[in-house]
């Protein structure tokens, strides 16, 4: 088992807190500059953390490069990253393995690229692509199979992950009806995942209808063969909650995401375990079912 894990942390895009909450979900952070963190709901889970990075005890944050000296500096002192660096190129040969803390898609091949050339296992924010086109020409970087990981954390959602006898309780499925927050590409696949992972849903399926949701949001209307029908429901805005709505002959029932932390540090555990053993059980045919299903939103 591989110990003392060095990790690259590459940030920032606008809006995006992950650099911030996977660095200190690892390293921990320094109370001293909690408030500099601009992200209030990440305070807010931070400091109600009793056990933060108790789980993760073979793996630091060592390096961080951000396109901005003062904030990689910012993060370097929230997260304890001892060595800030000027060109995210200059990880290659530090690191054992880089967390790509970056959800402009557009821009993950040109991050990627030098670590996957140079067989460094990557965590890709999400999504990391929203086209198949885009996504197969980020895989064909890699040097080995499994190089990249690249998940929503809610997948991980203890509220999402379903048992055989709670699904069993709503009797004849029919319809599931899963909503995000914010925009369709960046967001559209904390629904997905999800729903993919839970009901084990696969290629077979048909686009109903694809809709817009009030003003900026999109609903994606999917039929699975000799299934039943899911609703992707983007709203466009910040206020609206993640949930999965599932609707059965015998019952219904709203479920919403109320734990973002643990779901987090799940997901940052997987990748972490899978560097020390070697593996990585991420399925490629998974992942281009699920930007399918974007880029059909996208279109």
């Amino acid at each position: 088992m591989k110990k003392n894990l060095k990790l690259g942390l590459i940030g920032y895009s606008e809006g995006n807190g992950h650099p911030f909450s996977w660095s200190a979900i690892i390293n921990g952070f320094n109370q001293k500059y909690l408030n500099r963190c601009p992200y209030p709901i990440i305070r807010e889970y931070l400091t109600h953390e009793k056990n933060l990075n108790q789980d993760i005890v073979n793996a630091n944050v060592t390096h961080v490069w951000t396109q901005n000296i003062k904030y990689s500096k910012l993060i370097s002192d929230f997260s304890n990253i001892p060595v800030i660096v000027s060109e995210f190129t200059d990880m290659v040969g530090k690191v054992d393995a880089v967390l790509l803390a970056r959800d402009d898609y557009e821009n993950h091949y040109k991050y990627s690229k030098p670590f996957l050339e140079a067989g460094i296992p990557i965590y890709i924010d999400k999504p990391i692509a929203v086209e198949r086109a885009a996504l197969d020409k980020i895989l064909k970087l890699q040097s080995y199979e499994g190089q990249i990981f690249s998940h929503s954390a809610l997948r991980y959602a203890n509220e999402f992950n379903f048992d055989k006898k709670f699904l069993d309780s709503f009797g004849n499925i029919q319809e599931i009806v899963a909503i995000s927050p914010k925009d369709w590409n960046r967001y559209s696949i904390h629904i997905i995942e999800p729903v993919i992972k839970s009901f084990q849903l696969d290629n077979d399926f048909s686009i109903i209808s694809k809709n817009n949701y009030e003003e900026a949001g999109k609903v994606l209307n999917v039929k699975w063969e000799n299934k039943f029908r899911v609703k992707f429901i983007t709203t466009g805005t910040s206020d609206s909650e993640f949930s999965i709505e599932i609707i059965g002959n015998k019952k219904s029932q709203v479920i919403y995401l109320k734990d973002t932390y643990s779901a987090f540090k799940s997901c940052i555990l997987d990748f972490i375990e899978g560097l020390n053993n070697n593996s990585n059980d991420y399925s490629e045919k998974e992942l281009y079912l699920i930007v399918k299903l974007i880029e059909a939103g996208v279109r």
